[in-house]
């Protein structure tokens, strides 16, 4: 918002000191906007449990745990990560299909379904 624009709302003021108007500020690890845009929120969130799953690497690609076992820790670590205060998010087909981008790709590679093998997203749901 720009000086103009705040002039027409009202003053906040908490105890003596008054509030400043932002355009987005960090809340409990979620960026808060005053639009109510959350997708940089959203793609912050996914980058956090990408990297989360770029760490459990060697989980993922090993032969000695069991895919039930490797399914049961995504679901536990990197769904959580990734979806970190979403009940704070506008639920928009944009944002639905960031996740389940997400999620498809890492699920194609704990199973290790390459594109090759021409399995549809539909197919794997």
């Amino acid at each position: 918002m720009t000086v103009a624009q705040h002039q027409h709302l009202p003053a906040l003021t908490i105890g003596q000191q008054d509030m400043e108007y932002v355009e987005n500020f960090k809340y409990l690890q979620s960026n808060i906007s005053n639009t109510g845009d959350v997708e940089k929120d959203v793609q912050t969130r996914i980058g956090k449990a990408a990297g989360v799953y770029q760490r459990l690497r060697n989980i993922w690609l090993s032969k000695s745990i069991t895919t039930a076992t490797k399914l049961h820790l995504y679901m536990s670590v990197d769904i959580p990560t990734a979806t970190y205060a979403c009940e704070t998010w506008t639920k928009t087909a944009s944002i639905t299909n960031m996740l389940d981008v997400f999620y498809r790709w890492c699920l194609r590679s704990i199973l290790k379904i390459s594109w090759r093998d021409h399995i549809t997203d539909e197919e794997m749901m």
